[in-house]
């Protein structure tokens, strides 16, 4: 693939955030891109489902045919996962300078309408429904930066690493003193100095603020993958489980039937002098 060729594909891929279906079929893939930190968690998964099908692995024998079958697809999903969505790590340096420029050009469009630190925290009135509005506007950019940002940073285990918070504006300079807003949430008592910060320290917000409200949608988003992920994993060893139990009623049949047909034969029989 010519350095062109990749750099078009990389930069159609990152922003295709989106499924897309096509007469009731899927016709593309949304591309999330994972952390360094997901991507070492279905590593770790992968392997330890493949130690259960392994030849030296004694439990293996009292798996049934369905349990082994299932455990070999959830395998190769795992794979299939990993191999679509973990970030490139062989990509050229025109490719990365693109995406960089991209990551550039789509921050400056995500801060557009993006509310300052100080208006998220002090809460004025208007500020959620503003923040909401922005969000939807944004959301397709936001996904797309974040997936840039994976790429460009494919061994970062910051936490931080996509999180758009980094780039939110703010209205104060190094050293100005607080903001005050009269109608908002936490509007403020006074103006503090930079003195008057290094010996009191403001805290954080005890209140439920817009900026604790986008983390807290992102951290839901998050824990519905994995819970998703984990009832993926329930229904398999649920299958599992009932075709053993089904298994062993037809085999307590079998013998019931057997047992039913040999005293049906000693009655036939007689007696024996």
């Amino acid at each position: 693939m010519s350095h062109e060729a990749e750099t078009e594909y990389y930069l159609n891929k990152v922003k295709q955030v989106k499924n897309e279906a096509k007469d009731g079929q899927l016709v593309k893939t949304a591309t999330r891109y994972m952390t360094w930190t997901e991507r070492e968690r279905k590593k770790a998964e992968l392997s330890r489902t493949e130690e259960q099908m392994a030849p030296d692995n004694f439990a293996k024998a009292s798996i049934t045919q369905q349990g082994r079958s299932n455990i070999t697809r959830y395998v190769q999903h795992l794979k299939r996962d990993l191999e679509a969505n973990s970030p490139p790590t062989d990509i050229s340096g025109e490719t990365k300078n693109a995406l960089y420029q991209e990551e550039k050009r789509l921050e400056a469009d995500i801060r557009e309408g993006m509310l300052p630190v100080e208006v998220m925290r002090r809460n004025p009135t208007g500020a959620v429904s503003h923040h909401t509005r922005w969000e939807k506007e944004k959301k397709e950019k936001i996904l797309a930066w974040k997936n840039i940002r994976r790429v460009l940073n494919p061994n970062d285990e910051s936490e931080d690493l996509a999180n758009v918070e980094m780039i939110r504006p703010t209205m104060a300079a190094p050293g100005d003193a607080s903001t005050f807003m009269a109608d908002a949430q936490i509007p403020g008592v006074f103006a503090m100095t930079p003195q008057a910060k290094e010996n009191w320290p403001l805290g954080e917000p005890k209140i439920d603020t817009p900026l604790k409200q986008a983390e807290r949608r992102e951290l839901e988003e998050e824990e519905k993958k994995e819970l998703e992920e984990l009832r993926a994993m329930k229904r398999i060893v649920d299958q599992k489980r009932e075709k053993q139990r089904q298994n062993g009623v037809r085999l307590a049949a079998r013998a019931q039937a057997a047992r039913e047909k040999r005293l049906a034969k000693e009655i036939a029989q007689g007696p024996q002098e």
